[in-house]
């Protein structure tokens, strides 16, 4: 099965603005990242707080693009 190439933007209900765009997963696609996050939970939560927030600093301007 592909990947759904529909979004859904959402909004600042205060301003309007858009503050992401998500994609539309249909219920496989939701559940396969699902299971995907919680087999790296365990590994992650090892991590301290700083540690975690270094790394997330780390990737947020890709995650941004």
């Amino acid at each position: 099965m592909g990947r759904t190439l529909v979004s859904l933007q959402v909004f600042n209900p205060a301003t309007g603005a858009v503050l992401a765009t998500m994609p539309m997963m249909k219920v496989n696609e939701t559940r396969a990242a699902i299971a995907a996050a919680e087999s790296v939970f365990p590994e992650w939560r090892r991590h301290t707080a700083k540690e975690r927030s270094t790394i997330l600093k780390r990737y947020a301007p890709i995650v941004h693009k």
